[in-house]
């Protein structure tokens, strides 16, 4: 009997069919387990931890960003505020419409949840941020429970006082740093070659002091909700009038807290 030698050739097709078939294999493989971490997902639902792939990443389509200090940012949804904590922020003051934010859910003690930015998709760039260690927040609280009790409301006292009897009524409490409470809009501006938040009352322009920068992240929410805010701390000394009158102070008030929405800010 004669053996039969099989065509070289057609053993070369079939090793070929072989190898493409299991390189179509392992990648098919390859897709299946190779998915995106991120849920389209709204602030609410981020910081609820609502995610079906239990990985907590989350995308947000071009949230609110109400405000951007060092490595803090505050996002807003209706009355929903939170904190986006990243180590440079400093590219979501210049994103365009239509940006996206990749972010992580984190567990913390102060505040419980809070989300870590780990991209920003700005058009057809990605930028990737890290965050070595969570910063700390800034404290607020419901202003409807807030214990005013210690805090005099100046504009209540004065009332119909002639302005003369104001005017002591002011110096008096100056001079003697009694804690206050002063509603009025806020502005931020270059006075004396320094830049400054002032607070304009019915009682007069007053330089803000002590501020903070975590207080710093919150005034610059108050800035973009309009300004309007209520702040508590002890007042200094009135300037003498040609002072006012030459640069439109009447006098400082040390800031311990203020008034941003439906919250409380401690300044600190």
């Amino acid at each position: 009997m004669t053996k039969t030698v099989p065509n070289r050739h057609v053993i070369g097709l079939l090793t070929a069919a072989l190898l493409a078939l299991l390189v179509a294999s392992l990648a098919g493989c390859g897709k299946s387990e190779i998915k995106d971490p991120y849920e389209k997902a709204t602030l609410a639902q981020a910081i609820s931890g609502e995610s079906k792939a239990k990985l907590f990443k989350y995308e947000l389509t071009e949230p609110q960003i109400v405000a951007v200090e060092g490595r803090l940012a505050l996002l807003a949804e209706e009355d929903r505020l939170e904190y986006l904590v990243g180590d440079d922020l400093s590219l979501l003051t210049t994103v365009d419409p239509g940006f996206k934010l990749g972010v992580r859910r984190e567990w913390g003690m102060q505040p419980e949840v809070f989300l870590i930015l780990e991209h920003v998709i700005d058009g057809p760039d990605t930028s990737f941020v890290t965050s070595d260690e969570p910063p700390v927040f800034p404290s607020y609280t419901n202003a409807a429970t807030f214990d005013r009790g210690p805090y005099r409301d100046v504009a209540g006292e004065v009332g119909a006082m002639a302005e003369r009897d104001r005017d002591s009524f002011l110096r008096a409490l100056g001079k003697q740093g009694l804690k206050v409470s002063m509603t009025g809009t806020l502005s931020r501006a270059e006075v004396g070659g320094a830049m400054g938040y002032f607070l304009d009352s019915d009682l007069g322009k007053y330089k803000l002091e002590g501020i903070t920068p975590l207080g710093t992240l919150f005034l610059k929410a108050v800035l973009a909700a309009g300004g309007t805010m209520e702040c508590f701390g002890p007042m200094g000394e009135l300037n003498r009038r040609s002072t006012e009158r030459e640069t439109g102070i009447t006098g400082p008030l040390t800031l311990e807290y203020f008034t941003f929405q439906n919250y409380m800010i401690t300044n600190g």
